[in-house]
């Protein structure tokens, strides 16, 4: 899928975090449902996840960043979900192809200075009812007393012929309390009702 180099901006996040540990994020509490009229879905954020309100999608047919969200928990390296739209393609994509693009965009991250992949995993998934791939990575940044794990999990699946890539990314060891968080919420999707008028 090509979303934006999501390792790059975990960097930059982590060093961000790391110097300001206190800082607050541009961010509102969540609200009881999340919109995504790009692609005809709502999700349901659950309590303690905040949505960005600076993030939004210019161009659906360019495709990017549809929703970021973030636990609100002052832990830096704290979790971070987003939801991205493959950009349109002459062809739609299939599965075995997002999902060989996303591993060959994870497995790049091996050649960025000081960082080393621990595991990479690749398991089939379901999202919105429908057949999905699910890639787990972990890998590790800096050495000796300031090396921190880093993990990456990415569920992938095709809606209305465009990919979706559901990405949950943050410090392996606060990684887990969040996942069954994160499945509660790919478990809330559904189609956007359409008001009559």
């Amino acid at each position: 899928m090509r979303a934006p180099n999501i390792h790059v901006a975990m960097l930059a996040w982590l060093a961000l975090l790391l110097s300001c540990a206190g800082c607050h994020s541009l961010a509102q509490e969540s609200a009881p449902r999340a919109e995504l009229p790009d692609i005809g879905l709502v999700l349901t954020p659950i309590p303690g996840w905040s949505i960005d309100t600076t993030s939004k999608l210019e161009d659906a047919a360019k495709g990017g960043l549809l929703i970021s969200m973030s636990s609100t928990s002052d832990l830096y390296g704290a979790p971070k979900f987003q939801i991205y739209l493959d950009p349109l393609r002459v062809k739609a994509p299939t599965l075995d192809r997002l999902a060989q693009e996303q591993w060959d965009r994870m497995k790049s991250v091996e050649s960025q200075a000081g960082v080393s992949i621990e595991k990479m995993e690749k398991t089939k998934a379901t999202v919105l009812n429908q057949e999905a791939m699910l890639l787990d990575q972990t890998y590790t940044l800096g050495s000796g007393a300031s090396q921190i794990a880093v993990s990456e999990r990415a569920w992938l699946t095709i809606h209305n012929e465009r990919g979706l890539a559901f990405v949950i990314s943050g410090r392996t060891e606060l990684l887990t309390p969040w996942s069954e968080q994160i499945q509660t919420m790919l478990n809330s999707l559904a189609l956007q009702v359409k008001s009559a008028k």
